[in-house]
């Protein structure tokens, strides 16, 4: 046991995927080996230490060089601690209980609470007794609502000490809205939706109110269950617009932004220059102008422009792997929120800041974008494919930016809705087309190609080969100052790195890669064992999906097996799940609460600033945007498609 005060951090068990626990199994190991098992417990905190030690040797988080008799003897040593620790919390009562919890360090609140629930010290000590004890440990009322056993036994206590503390909303808020990793909030039953409201409602009002949080209210759904109406969701968005700006007024912040231009004298497409998080692009003249025709100006918009990738995957849609650590683990996000960072964000800007240049660009020439639209639809598909029947028709001449929207949002259905028919039918009847009214659900809109997409399932095994060689917090991409990645692949392919460079505690993991075929020890030398496997893990990890007609042969025999062994599902619809998720971000409520839902306000006439142009003129950009990424997304199904009836693949037919 260390002694209070040493200023050296006790022993906790972080769980399997944490870096921290494989430093600490040796220390595990020794805390075990020192403990006298016939050495009653004097405190909890000692008596939680025994607990995590023993959680090391369950979970198998041991040196590598421990012989099977040493692993018996943990095991033993284990359960007799296991019975030890029990009967410490089994013996606390109302007239020890100070003495017993007196100075748990807060690393140990949640396993004290854990330890306190499992030994039903909850239903034994009255909430005075229990609570004085806890405070008097620093433990906060947050952490008492993460233990659903405290929450239950102390319903109408907890409930009560909700209700007094105005900042207690920020775990109402949690409970009902937030997505974050802080692990579940309980609430107690008697807390009703009117206390609900009631706390809310104080906390939106309050000066001290984290503005984090008050965004949460104002884009979660509104809910008689959580108490958050109309009212209470204006009141939270005024707020929060109104601290968004005192911020910025008063801090001057990190820049970050897109520029576009066109440079007469430049000869390469395009040059792309990064000023701190400030991304410029450049486009030659000399390119613009011999790109005019109409096939120039959609690939501009694919590859200069970079709308999707060379296997036909947009990069529009905002992605787990663009999301930095800061964003992914310690912002604030809602339940229901499309959860953006500072890389989408930029992205987004610089794509409709592209489609503003080429929209200009082109009427500079007497050329307007959406007659670009039009031909795609009305003359490319029937005569690069046979596909008759499409049609797309571009807004009047004169008519205003609200106009225009409307009549885009409209065309935007017809072309889903034709696309759809022909998927299923091989043909448009224009008569069904007429009949049909249902608004288009963007993740069922069909794709030509039967089993177009791979996902990852939820297997353990690729979820376990995703953390361990693509994520930043694998405990894999570190070996040294010299042998170190961003990731475990990206360790891989820079460096030559053998067996032996990696520590004792890492060795297990990669053994288990290797077992599964992800990696292969070739003479020593750690490898991925091939380019298929590189190709098909880094589109799963950067773009969330494999467009599987894009791949080689050798890569589809590898997906196959992939499919064959529960890591991949197959998807048949020409968006895939992410893409369909940005369109709804977009354009409606149906998955989120955050976005700014311009369909439904435009269709429906509720969008504010009526007489703004500028802001429509801004939405005009946005939905022409969106409409050529479904350009980019058709074509690539029809020439994949075509692509495999000439090779014969009767399997990707529908």
């Amino acid at each position: 046991m260390q002694p209070e005060g040493s200023g050296e951090r006790r022993l906790k068990f972080y769980g399997p995927n944490d870096y921290a626990t494989f430093w600490q199994a040796e220390n595990a190991v020794r805390i075990l080996r020192d403990h006298d098992n016939a050495e009653a417990l004097s405190d909890a905190t000692h008596a939680i230490e025994l607990h995590n030690a023993r959680q090391f040797v369950s979970a198998r988080f041991i040196p590598a060089s421990l012989s099977e008799d040493e692993i018996a003897d943990l095991d033993v040593t284990g359960d007799l601690v296991r019975s030890v620790v029990a009967r410490f919390f089994t013996t606390i009562d109302e007239t020890n209980i100070e003495e017993r919890l007196r100075e748990v360090p807060f690393e140990y609140h949640a396993d004290l609470l854990s330890l306190l629930g499992n030994n039903r010290a909850f239903e034994r000590i009255n909430a005075p007794a229990m609570f004085a004890a806890l405070e008097a440990n620093g433990v906060t009322l947050g952490e008492m609502l993460a233990n659903k056993k405290l929450v239950t036994a102390y319903d109408r206590e907890v409930r009560d000490a909700i209700l007094i503390d105005v900042r207690a909303a920020e775990h109402v808020i949690r409970h009902h809205f937030s997505r974050d990793t802080k692990g579940s909030i309980y609430l107690p039953k008697s807390f009703s939706a009117a206390d609900s409201r009631d706390a809310l409602r104080r906390y939106v009002e309050d000066p001290s109110a984290n503005f984090n949080y008050v965004a949460l209210i104002a884009t979660a759904n509104s809910d008689s269950s959580t108490g958050v109406d109309a009212r209470l969701k204006l009141a939270a968005q005024r707020r929060s617009t109104k601290e968004t700006k005192e911020f910025f007024a008063n801090n001057a912040g990190m820049k970050s932004g897109c520029e576009v231009a066109i440079a007469d004298e430049q000869e390469e497409p395009v040059v792309e220059t990064l000023d701190g998080m400030v991304v410029s692009y450049t486009y030659g003249r000399q390119w613009l102008d011999a790109t005019t025709d109409e096939p120039s100006v959609l690939n501009n918009f694919q590859f200069l422009f970079e709308f999707a990738n060379r296997s036909g995957l947009l990069t529009l849609p905002s992605f787990t792997s663009d999301l930095s650590v800061f964003e992914r683990f310690l912002t604030t996000k809602g339940r229901t929120d499309y959860h953006v960072g500072v890389a989408h964000r930029v992205r987004e800007m610089s794509s409709t800041l592209q489609t503003q240049l080429m929209r200009f660009f082109l009427s500079q020439k007497g050329i307007e974008l959406e007659d670009v639209i039009a031909w795609f639809f009305d003359k490319y598909l029937a005569t690069e494919f046979g596909a008759a029947g499409f049609s797309f028709t571009p807004t009047a001449n004169g008519s205003s930016y609200l106009e225009k929207i409307r009549h885009l949002f409209a065309e935007m259905e017809s072309i889903l809705r034709q696309f759809t028919f022909f998927a299923d039918d091989g043909e448009i009847d224009r008569d069904l087309l007429a009949l049909s009214s249902d608004s288009m659900r963007f993740n069922q809109i069909p794709s030509r190609l039967r089993g177009k997409y791979l996902y990852p399932t939820d297997s353990p095994e690729i979820v376990g080969i995703m953390h361990h060689l693509l994520s930043d917090q694998s405990s894999l991409n570190y070996i040294s100052e010299e042998l170190r990645g961003d990731n475990a692949v990206e360790l891989l392919a820079r460096n030559e790195v053998r067996y032996e460079d990696f520590e004792d505690l890492q060795r297990p993991l990669v053994d288990q890669l290797i077992e599964l075929g992800v990696l292969t020890n070739d003479k020593g030398q750690i490898r991925l064992t091939s380019i298929a496997h590189l190709r098909i893990l880094v589109s799963l990890h950067a773009s969330e999906v494999v467009s599987y007609f894009h791949l080689t042969a050798s890569e589809r025999t590898l997906a196959d097996e992939m499919v064959t062994r529960g890591w991949l599902r197959r998807g048949s619809t020409l968006l895939t799940e992410s893409e369909a998720s940005y369109f709804n971000y977009l354009l409606n409520n149906v998955e989120f609460s955050n976005g700014p839902a311009l369909r439904n306000k435009y269709q429906h006439g509720s969008q504010a600033d009526v007489e703004d142009n500028d802001a429509h003129f801004a939405v005009y950009l946005v939905v022409l945007k969106l409409i050529i990424a479904l350009v980019i997304k058709i074509n690539d199904d029809f020439c994949l498609r075509d692509l495999e009836d000439r090779d014969g693949g009767s399997a990707a037919r529908r």
